[in-house]
């Protein structure tokens, strides 16, 4: 049974993993349970707007060959061969890796791929223009150096891994000499989107932050719901449980009846009552005590409940030292032979009375059968069972008696073959 720390449990871990959050500079990372939980809240959203962004992406860079066009010369040929050969497949390729069946760091690498491919495409084709539309190009792979941070939902350490191979990229193309490009042409817009990709990190990382808090909110947000749900449960069960003898109370008996009536009336299968009463529980309770009392209604209780079907069969302390017993599909010859094994197991027990007459506890059984199809009829089974309880008082205590039986002691069907035996 789950109790009460075990509940809170869950939830604080979810005020820890918060606390680390609120840290001036947090790891972005739980502990392996809660992030593989925050990956699987988090994965398939986040790979459906990188791929939108991708294909987004992909669209703007294709409309870019009117600039191409436009330039015309080799510059077509470039642009044709960057965009369509270049990014087209790389594009198509890394939509196919963009799932959870791939790992954290294939992701990675498939969102960014294309947009890095753009900071160095772009590049070339700025190293091969005409002047000056160079710096076009690299004033273009400076844009794309930030929207990537600013509008893709990359993992931090993804988008840090890509803004710091993208801007050695773009700043070697830019001054190495290698790409052929002035670079005092190219100087101010090459510092400025450098700077401000770096600091588009800042974005990003507080975009983790935020998705991770929405994240600890809703499995917060679980977390009581199933504590309160478990609480819940937990009253529900003490209201129906007999505080004493830890059996069903008499609300619950009332409800099973109910259930069981309906099932009997949809299913047409029998059921079973029995009835047992302590023998001079007055004269034990007086004489020795409440302690000593409530002891035996325990005992008592835990042979009953050893004796039936565990999962089946409903035991329920009926009221004073009273318990009823639901027993569903038993004809009226095995819930009598069931109330004797009970009888049995009790006197067998041995817990000494102080009643002259009764050297040991003893318990008087009554029971009955049917197939009632209605409240009343149920009820009317309960009351039969009862009506036989008490027979089994006037015919001398410790037996037990079945319902509508004769009178007489030793009657057919009034006893099973030990009472006659144990007859006060």
């Amino acid at each position: 049974m789950t109790t009460a720390s075990q509940q809170q449990k869950p939830i604080d871990a979810l005020a820890r993993a918060e606390a680390e959050l609120d840290r001036f500079w947090s790891k972005l990372r739980f502990d392996p349970a809660l992030e593989q939980r925050y990956e699987a809240y988090s994965s398939e959203r986040r790979n459906r707007t990188l791929r939108f962004w991708l294909v987004f992406g992909l669209l703007l860079r294709l409309l870019g060959l009117s600039t191409e066009f436009a330039i015309g010369g080799d510059m077509t040929a470039y642009g044709l061969a960057f965009r369509v050969g270049v990014l087209v497949p790389v594009v198509l390729v890394s939509l196919w890796f963009l799932s959870p069946r791939y790992s954290l760091a294939t992701q990675g690498v498939a969102a960014t791929a294309a947009p890095f491919l753009c900071v160095v495409g772009l590049c070339f084709l700025g190293s091969v223009a005409p002047a000056p539309d160079e710096v076009r190009y690299f004033f273009l792979a400076g844009v794309n150096l930030i929207a990537i941070n600013l509008v893709m939902p990359l993992r931090f350490q993804h988008a840090a891994a890509y803004t710091v191979v993208s801007v050695a990229a773009y700043l070697f193309m830019a001054f190495s000499g290698y790409a052929g490009v002035d670079p005092l042409q190219v100087i101010d817009i090459v510092f400025l989107y450098s700077a401000a990709s770096v600091a588009s990190l800042i974005v990003s990382y507080r975009s983790g932050i935020v998705d991770r808090r929405a994240f600890l909110a809703s499995e917060k947000i679980n977390a009581q719901a199933a504590a309160l749900a478990h609480a819940n449960e937990e009253l529900q069960r003490l209201l129906e449980l007999d505080a004493l003898t830890g059996v069903y109370n008499r609300r619950y008996l009332d409800q099973s009846l109910k259930t069981h009536g309906e099932a009997v009336a949809s299913d047409r299968v029998r059921l079973g009552v029995i009835m047992v009463d302590v023998d001079h529980f007055k004269i034990y309770n007086d004489r020795l005590g409440h302690r000593a009392g409530d002891n035996c209604l325990r005992d008592v209780a835990r042979a009953i409940v050893a004796n039936v079907r565990a999962g089946v069969d409903v035991v329920t302390r009926y009221g004073g030292e009273e318990f009823a017993v639901l027993v569903p599909g038993l004809s009226l010859d095995d819930t009598q032979a069931l109330g004797e094994r009970i009888r049995a197991a009790i006197e067998t027990m041995e817990i000494p009375h102080p009643h002259a007459g009764h050297a040991i506890v003893t318990v008087s059984v009554g029971v009955a059968a049917g197939m009632p199809e209605t409240a009343e009829m149920m009820d009317g089974l309960l009351n039969e069972a009862d009506v036989a309880l008490y027979r089994s008082k006037r015919l001398g205590r410790n037996r037990v008696t079945r319902a509508n039986a004769p009178e007489s002691v030793g009657a057919e069907g009034d006893e099973l073959p030990h009472a006659a035996k144990t007859a006060a």
